[in-house]
Parts: C-alpha cells; structure tokens; sequence
C-alpha cells in the first residue's frame, strides 16, 4: 500500500515505515533485499538533507548530490566506539572495486587543490592535481605494505623521513636476524659509529678510548716499509725521542737481490736520549745476516742527532757488495719498545 503527501503534514510521536514499533522519530525499516531510501530532489543536487540545531534555524550541514557523486557541507566526523582502539574499527574505508583509481579530491571554493589517489599499479600519490603529473610517491607500493606489528617483508625501495621505532630485530639481506641489526653483506657508514666502550668477545669492536687506555702512548709499535738498500747507508727507522727517554728497536730486513743471495738480516739497538747534553750514542746489541757466505752482507750503523731536545735517532742499513744490481727492494719490518715521541 502507497500513501502520498503533496504538502506538508505534522505527527505527534514517533513515525515507522515499514514497522509498528518505531524506536525514533523516524524509522525505516525493509526488506533484506529492498531499498529503504530514495531521495529525488533539487536538479542542482544541494541539500536534499539538511541537518539544523534545536532552535530549527541554524544549518549545521546537509547532504548533497549530483551527476559527480554525493557531497557533504559541513563537518563530517567519522568515529566509532572503543572499538577503534583495538585497531577492529576502520572509521573511513574508500572502496571503488571495478575503477583502475580510487582519488580523494580536496577542494577550496570548487577549486581543486589536491588529491589522494590509488592508482591500478597500487602507489598511493598525493599531488596538486591527478593530470598535473606532479604527484609525490607517498608509500611506494601497496601491495607490499608492512604492518609493523607482524612479521613480514618490505620490498623495493623505502624512504622513511621521520623517526622509525621497530620493536624486534631489522634484518638487511637476511629474513632471520639474529641480533637487533643484522646485514648480511658490507657496510658502510659516512658518520661516526658508537659501539660499547669495553669489548667483551672475540668478535667484538674495539674503540680508539679502549685501544689508547690499555697501550700508553709512545712506548710500543710495530711497523713495516719498503726501501731501497745499496752501497750507501739508507734510513730504514727514524725515532725521535725527547729528554731522558730511550728505547729497543729491532729490524728485520728481507728481499730478492738478483743475481745474489737472498737477502736476510736482523738487528737490535738501543737509542737513548740523557739530555742536557748527555745525547748518549745508540748501541748496536747484535746482528744477524744470513745474505750468503760472506760476500754479500747487510750491516747497520746509528746515526745519533747533533741535539738532544728532542731529536731524531736514525737507524740505517747497506749492503757491502759492489756487483750490479748495485740496489735491491729490502722489506723492512720494525718493533719499538720503550718511551719515545714518534716513529716512521
């Protein structure tokens, strides 16, 4: 049965379509499978609900429609109940199934002045304008979106410009991190890296603070160079010791001398600075020189400094044979133990 209103009419209580029990001013009830609610309106599609105050003037938004879809004047607040803190409750869900784009156009004035869209290749833009081809990226792919409360994984590449809390264990390379930070492949840090100040197992860094703390400046190095030995005398250590200091040096020196035995040599010495113009001389402690039966050999002589605050001690090697090659490329390798400014 149809009932039609041509003009307006009033009821005191509550009014039921469709039902004898209305809970409301106005109840609709149907059909599982009929329509409850047409509305045909205006030609221009405004305001064919309008929601007013108690006073009954006051327009506090109304609910529109056109050829373009429906629209809202207003504020509209989508909420639900403490549902949503549990995260069960999504208070907007845009769904255009069947469409290749699903945009959220924002407009000022009826102009257009931005958009969220998701296009069929899942990349969620936001932009100026769908056609401006200014869009930004916003989440790179969709379909590899990461709930960070589960474990899954992120695919291509991701840009995070704010601050990012993971609450479990990051792993670059590897979908099994074993630490908090695990890369499985090199590194490479243009910054500075903090890591603990006292290194506990074998496998753990050791800081420049540790190092320094437990070996004292100046008093134990090890080192190796190449050089140039001949007839001639040539610098194969230098140390500069200041005042009152002094320390043990020993040299090895090794290499291929064509047309010659192998080169093998190693010496001891002792440098001493007394200072106050007590510039001890340096001592040679032993040598040892296995270059060939005696023909070919490589010796070492101390040049002591001129001055004593401070000064360079110099520790020089040749060989006494004069058939060519004249040189050969000795491998020098050095210890210095004692108290000392510098070695090179």
């Amino acid at each position: 049965m149809a009932f039609t209103w041509l003009s307006g009419f009033s009821v005191d209580g509550n009014v039921g379509i469709g039902t004898l029990s209305s809970g409301a001013a106005l109840t609709l009830q149907t059909a599982p499978d009929a329509q409850a609610l047409n509305i045909i309106g205006r030609s221009d599609g405004l305001g064919f609900l309008q929601f007013f105050g108690s006073d009954g003037s006051t327009l506090y938004g109304s609910i529109g429609g056109s050829s373009s879809g429906l629209s809202f004047t207003g504020n509209a607040t989508f909420g639900g109940q403490s549902s949503m803190d549990s995260g069960s409750f999504n208070p907007l869900i845009l769904d255009r199934t069947g469409f290749s784009n699903v945009n959220m156009s924002f407009k000022h004035g009826g102009v257009l002045k931005g958009y969220l869209g998701v296009g069929s290749n899942n990349i969620l833009t936001f932009g100026p304008n769908a056609d401006s081809g200014q869009n930004t990226p916003l989440v790179q792919d969709l379909s590899n979106y990461v709930d960070k409360t589960t474990d899954q994984s992120i695919g291509g590449i991701k840009t995070f410009t704010s601050n990012s809390i993971f609450n479990n264990s990051v792993g670059i390379g590897t979908s099994s991190p074993s630490v908090k930070l695990d890369v499985d492949g090199a590194g490479k840090f243009s910054g500075q890296v903090t890591i603990p100040e006292t290194p506990v197992a074998d496998t753990d860094a050791a800081s420049k603070g540790y190092v320094d703390g437990r070996t004292l400046p100046g008093t134990f190095i090890v080192g190796s160079k190449s050089v140039g030995i001949s007839e001639d005398f040539a610098t194969v250590v230098t140390v500069n010791l200041a005042n009152h200091t002094g320390c043990y040096v020993s040299v090895t020196c090794f290499g291929d001398w064509p047309n010659h035995s192998t080169a093998a040599y190693r010496g001891e010495f002792f440098l001493q600075n007394g200072g106050g113009g007590h510039a001890q001389p340096g001592m040679i402690i032993r040598q040892d020189d296995n270059t060939s039966d005696g023909s070919d050999q490589i010796i070492a002589q101390i040049v002591d400094p001129p001055t004593t605050n401070p000064a360079d001690f110099k520790i020089q090697l040749r060989h006494t044979d004069t058939t060519s090659p004249a040189t050969f490329t000795g491998l020098i390798t050095y210890t210095v133990q004692g108290k000392f400014n510098s070695v090179s």
